[in-house]
């Protein structure tokens, strides 16, 4: 998909706000993940926004891992802030995503065991998956790169799990 020059400058402009919108959540930012698809979803029709509806099936399943029934009785949440990277033709589409929490569901190792086993479960996942540290904003400016480059948000804070003592 080819952008104008204006749309070029005008995401360039917005890509500040965007990623001083979502440092406001770093201090609660714990895991810097890249969740890979295959290329069969590329194919598609609506690749994106199938590939949207599976990553919020992901999510759910995720927080119905780590926070069991409070997830759906009490809206129990990690923090999740995705970002949709890749065209599906020169590049593969693969989420980039930091995580965090307010409240510690459970200790580090176990949450990036949680991490893994949810991305495994789906099967539409590529089963390749990268868990670091989250170690400072240089991680959501990275993220957000592919929205000055594209013209198109890769980042939607629409679908952005936030837990309900950050709103």
């Amino acid at each position: 998909m080819r952008i104008t020059r204006e749309e070029r400058l005008r995401a360039k402009q917005e890509l500040p706000v965007l990623i001083e919108r979502m440092a406001q959540y770093g201090e609660y930012l714990v895991l810097a993940c890249t969740f890979t698809l295959p290329d069969s979803l590329a194919l598609s029709p609506n690749a994106r926004d199938r590939i949207w509806k599976h990553w919020e099936d992901f999510c759910k399943y995720l927080n119905r891992l780590v926070y069991d029934h409070m997830a759906e009785r009490y809206g129990k949440t990690l923090l999740i802030i995705p970002a949709l990277h890749g065209d599906g033709e020169t590049t593969r589409f693969h989420f980039h995503a930091a995580i965090g929490y307010v409240d510690m569901p459970c200790r580090h190792h176990l949450l990036i065991h949680k991490i893994n086993d949810a991305w495994r479960k789906m099967k539409w996942s590529a089963n390749e998956i990268e868990v670091k540290p989250y170690i400072d904003i240089g991680w959501l400016e990275y993220m957000a790169h592919e929205f000055s480059r594209h013209g198109e948000g890769s980042i939607d804070i629409a679908r952005c799990c936030i837990p309900k003592e950050l709103l």
